[in-house]
């Protein structure tokens, strides 16, 4: 495309290209990647204004999909009014760019999550949490855990990078343990095999029976003819069921001793404590014989005393 340098000749190479449909159709598109990445982008960004005069609004779509997914291709979609611009960005791949400044790379998550596309933003920041403001990691993975208009099978979310974007999101001004507990949650199953873990959705249950007694209570039905706060009832079978799985993987990975302090010491009175109020919360939620069993599954992961005693004293 260097040989090309007259406007003119390669305004019609690009007209040839979006004439290609059928099997030649990618490889069309790709030779108009590789024709404008190779030029600058002022003279792209004059070649786009000019190009564009004379397509319809599909083809314009196909031009700016095809196009190099940076700033200057976004100012020139911006040029062609909103209804068009929020059309690009419903269909445009996100490639990744590690050139992208911190300030784009913003704009463009916060541009995918406008027109719910959560995942493909979730791909095109995924090597670059650290550069994400607060607010838009914030969203971002708000987003990815409940928004599902997307293609099924389309930029699947690994357990790697979802750990690593909470491991990013952690220890934020303005992020709370209650916050960073509520994300775990939302991405337990991901989290389950992860180096992160649930530190912080853990630590909560083990300073709260009433929340610890809530999980039983949304995992397992009553022995009794009593009724459970209507807050614990969840009326849909489909919804019931995934909470279901979502509480059985919690309890799974939860590890943390309640009473456990800060240097990591159980402290007997805290512990006793702690059991003591579940184990009556559970007599009076009607699930006495399930909690006592996963009590004892938890306490069976209390950590040696040396090399060999175990449990701790």
């Amino acid at each position: 495309s260097l040989c090309v340098t007259q406007t003119a000749a390669r305004v019609d190479i690009l007209v040839r290209c979006l004439a290609a449909h059928g099997n030649a159709g990618p490889k069309a598109d790709a030779c108009i990647l590789g024709l404008l990445g190779a030029v600058a982008p002022e003279p792209r960004q004059a070649l786009l204004r000019k190009l564009t005069e004379g397509l319809d609004t599909d083809q314009k779509v196909r031009l700016f999909k095809s196009s190099p997914f940076e700033k200057e291709t976004w100012l020139i979609v911006d040029e062609q009014g909103d209804e068009f611009s929020n059309r690009y960005w419903k269909v445009v791949r996100p490639l990744l760019n590690r050139g992208h400044s911190d300030t784009d790379l913003n704009e463009l998550v916060c541009r995918l999550l406008k027109v719910e596309r959560p995942r493909a933003a979730f791909h095109a920041a995924h090597l670059d949490w650290p550069r994400l403001e607060t607010t838009q990691l914030r969203r971002l993975l708000t987003d990815v855990s409940s928004v599902n208009e997307e293609a099924q099978g389309t930029y699947q979310l690994s357990a790697y990078h979802i750990a690593q974007a909470l491991k990013a999101f952690d220890g934020r001004a303005g992020v709370t343990v209650s916050e960073m507990a509520q994300m775990e949650f939302r991405f337990v199953s991901a989290l389950s095999h992860s180096e992160h873990g649930i530190p912080n959705l853990e630590r909560q249950i083990a300073e709260s029976p009433l929340l610890y007694m809530q999980v039983m209570a949304l995992l397992w039905k009553r022995t009794d003819d009593g009724h459970d706060p209507p807050q614990w009832q969840i009326l849909d079978p489909e919804r019931s069921r995934d909470i279901a799985f979502a509480m059985h993987q919690v309890l799974e990975q939860m590890s943390r001793i309640p009473g456990t302090n800060a240097n990591g010491e159980i402290v007997t009175g805290s512990l006793t404590a702690w059991l003591e109020e579940v184990r009556k919360l559970a007599a009076q939620y009607g699930r006495s014989e399930i909690t006592d069993q996963c009590l004892g599954q938890l306490l069976a992961k209390a950590p040696h005393e040396n090399a060999q005693s175990w449990p701790c004293t």
